[in-house]
C-alpha cells in the first residue's frame, strides 16, 4: 500500500434542490425522450469468451479474471457461466451490491458533517462518515450476500452496525466488541420492523426540512424502490389558481391539481416517524431520530398512513406493503441491470426488465440469482464497451499492482471545524470531498446523481495519475525481488529484445485477455526501448511501459 501526496482540496459547490410532491393510483411514469439500446443481443456481434469473462468478473468483483481463470475460459467457454457461480460467493461482491445501493440510495454524501464529540470524540472525519452513511448500504449487502429474499431490505427485524454506528444512534442493541467490526443489531426503542426503512442513518442522510412534513422523504422510498419519482409526473402546476398554504395542508388535498399527487403522497410520508430536519450543531451522540408516538402524522400533513388507498399502521406496514408491490421486484430487476451494464435507468429496455422481473420474482427474489440473470444476459455480452468506474479501476490496480491511492489530510473537515476532527485517511479514487471520484465518473450523491457513462478529459486525467503512481509502485516493487505481481518473466538487468516483448505479450493477456505475439507487441517495445535508451533504466522503462498500458482503452473499458 503506498500514500500519494494531496496536490489540492477540491471545491465544493453547492446546489440548492427543491423537493416538491406529485402522484397518485394507479400510477405511471413518463416514458424517456432518448432512444432505448438495441432490444436484442443479435444486432450487436457478441464478444469473445474470454472478454465476456473479463466483463463478468468486473461487473461483479471489481477486477479481471485471474491468469488461471482467462485459462479456463480460454480452453472451455462453458467454464464462464461456472466463474460467475463463483463471483457470486467471492467476499469483492459486497463493496460492489454496496455501490451499487449507494447509487440507488445516495447515501455518500460529501456534504454531510457529523461531529466528531460525545462518544465519537478524537475519530477521524472520514471515518465517522464513511460508517454513519454506510448501514443501510451494509444491510443491502447483507440481504445480498447471505441470500435471504431481497424483501428482507424492507421487512428485516434487524440492522446491520459497527462501534461508531452502535454508539451515535440511540436505540441499537446487541453489539458486541469482541465481535465482527460489522454485525447484525436490533433497535430497542420501539420502532417498527421494516429493514433500511427503520435505520436513523437512512433518515439522517434523506431529511424534510421547511415544513416539507416528510414528502421529500416519502419521494425518496417510492424512487428508490419502486421506480416512481413524483418530480417526473406529468402535473400541469400552472393550471391551478390555489398555491399550497404551509400553514393549511389540506389545501393540497382539496385543490383538484395539487390532489392528483398528494391524494397518495402525503399518507406516504405519514407511515414516517423520524425527526424532520436539524443542524450540524444539533447533532448530540447518541442521537434519537425516531419519535415514539403512534400519531406523529398528525402534527404534520394530517392525513393517516396509507399504501396508495390501502390504510395502513406504521412502518413496517408500509415495508411488507412495499415487498408485496410488482413495482418492488421491477424495480429491483431495472436497477441491478441498469448498474452492471451500464445503462441509465430509464433506458433500461422493457422487455429485459420484464424477463428479468420474471426471474426474480420465480427465485424467490433471490438478488444473488438475479446479478446471475444479469451478468450473463446475452445483451451484457454486446461487443460493445462498458466504461469501468472509479470503484472499479481502484479495485483492478490494486488487484494488478498492490497500489492503493491514498492521502493523509490533517486538517479539519469545512464547516463547523470547532465540531470536526482531521479528515484522516482518504481513497482518492472513491472520495468526492477532496478525492477524484466524480471526476473520474461516479456520483457524489449532492450535486451529480448519475455516473459518467462516455470518455471525458477529467476522468483521462485521473487516470493518467492513477496509471503512473500505481505503474512506479509495481515496477519498483515486482524487480526488487519477491513474488511478481506483473513483470513475471524479466528480472532487474534483463535487456534483450525477446525478453522484453515475451514480457509484453504476457501483460496483454494479464490486462487486456489478448492473446498476442512477439510480433504484435511493436509499440510496447519501441517506448520501452525509447525510455531505456534515454534513461539506462531497466526500471523507468517498465514503468514508463506499464503507465501507458495502464492508461489503455481496454483498463478504462471492459
Amino acid at each position: 500500500m503506498s500514500r500519494a501526496p494531496l496536490a489540492a482540496t477540491a471545491a465544493l459547490v453547492c446546489l440548492a434542490s427543491a423537493c416538491p410532491a406529485p402522484a397518485d393510483a394507479p400510477i405511471t411514469t413518463t416514458p424517456s425522450s432518448r432512444p432505448s439500446p438495441p432490444d436484442t443481443a443479435a444486432e450487436v456481434p457478441q464478444l469473445p469468451p474470454v472478454q465476456q469473462l473479463i466483463r463478468a468478473s468486473t461487473a461483479l468483483r471489481g477486477i479481471r479474471p485471474s491468469l488461471d481463470e482467462l485459462a479456463a475460459v480460454e480452453a472451455d467457454p462453458a467454464q464462464l457461466a461456472v466463474l460467475v457461480d463463483a463471483y457470486l460467493d467471492d467476499p469483492r461482491l459486497g463493496e460492489v451490491v454496496r455501490d451499487l445501493h449507494d447509487e440507488t440510495l445516495f447515501m455518500s454524501d460529501p456534504t454531510q458533517r457529523y461531529p466528531a464529540t460525545g462518544p465519537l470524540a478524537g475519530l477521524e472525519a472520514t471515518r465517522i462518515r464513511a460508517s454513519l452513511e454506510a448501514s443501510p448500504l451494509r444491510l443491502a449487502e447483507h440481504v445480498v450476500v447471505e441470500d435471504l429474499p431481497y424483501s428482507e431490505l424492507v421487512t428485516a427485524d434487524y440492522t446491520v452496525a459497527d462501534p461508531i454506528v452502535a454508539a451515535a444512534w440511540t436505540g441499537l442493541d446487541g453489539y458486541d466488541p469482541a465481535g465482527p467490526e460489522w454485525q447484525v443489531v436490533r433497535w430497542s426503542d420501539g420502532r417498527p420492523a421494516a429493514g433500511l426503512l427503520s435505520d436513523s442513518g437512512l433518515w439522517s442522510r434523506t431529511r424534510s426540512p421547511n415544513r416539507n412534513f416528510n414528502r421529500r422523504r416519502a419521494n425518496y422510498v417510492t424512487r428508490t424502490l419502486l421506480c416512481l419519482d413524483y418530480l417526473d409526473l406529468d402535473v400541469d402546476l400552472a393550471a391551478s389558481d390555489a398555491l399550497a398554504d404551509p400553514e393549511d395542508p389540506s389545501v393540497l388535498q382539496s385543490n383538484g391539481v395539487c390532489a392528483a399527487c398528494h391524494t397518495s403522497l402525503d399518507p406516504l410520508a405519514s407511515f414516517l416517524p423520524f425527526r424532520e430536519s436539524w443542524g450540524t450543531a444539533d447533532m448530540q451522540w447518541p442521537m434519537q431520530l425516531f419519535t415514539e408516538h403512534g400519531d406523529y402524522w398528525e402534527g404534520l400533513s394530517g392525513q393517516p398512513p396509507a399504501y396508495f388507498g390501502t390504510p395502513g399502521d406504521d412502518l413496517a406496514d408500509l415495508g411488507r406493503s412495499i415487498a408485496a408491490d410488482p413495482r418492488f421486484s421491477a424495480c429491483t430487476a431495472r436497477r441491478f441491470y441498469s448498474y452492471l451494464a451500464e445503462v441509465p435507468l430509464d433506458e433500461v429496455p422493457a422487455d429485459i426488465v420484464d424477463e428479468l422481473d420474471e426471474q426474480f420474482v420465480a427465485a424467490g427474489l433471490s438478488a444473488k440469482a438475479l446479478l446471475r440473470d444479469v451478468a450473463l444476459h446475452p445483451s451484457l455480452q454486446r461487443a460493445e464497451p462498458l466504461p469501468s468506474r472509479p470503484e472499479q479501476l481502484a479495485a483492478t490496480i490494486e488487484d494488478l499492482t498492490g497500489y492503493r491511492w491514498e492521502a493523509y489530510v490533517d486538517e479539519p473537515c469545512c464547516a463547523a471545524p470547532a465540531l470536526s476532527s482531521p479528515l484522516g485517511e482518504v481513497d482518492l479514487l472513491r472520495d468526492d470531498l477532496v478525492g477524484y471520484h466524480a471526476l473520474a465518473g461516479g456520483i457524489d450523491a449532492y450535486a451529480k446523481l448519475e455516473p459518467t457513462r462516455t470518455a471525458t478529459a477529467t476522468g483521462a486525467l485521473v487516470l493518467r495519475r492513477l496509471a503512473g503512481d500505481a505503474a512506479a509502485f509495481v515496477v519498483a516493487a515486482d524487480l526488487q525481488g519477491g513474488t511478481p505481481r506483473l513483470l513475471d518473466r524479466v528480472g532487474p538487468d534483463d535487456t534483450g529484445e525477446d525478453a522484453v516483448r515475451d514480457q509484453l505479450v504476457a501483460l496483454r493477456w494479464r490486462l487486456y485477455g489478448e492473446r498476442a505475439t512477439p510480433a504484435d507487441v511493436d509499440p510496447g517495445f519501441a517506448l520501452w526501448s525509447a525510455t531505456w535508451q534515454r534513461t539506462g533504466s531497466v526500471q523507468e522503462a517498465w514503468t514508463a511501459t506499464v503507465a501507458a498500458m495502464l492508461q489503455d482503452f481496454g483498463m478504462a473499458y471492459h
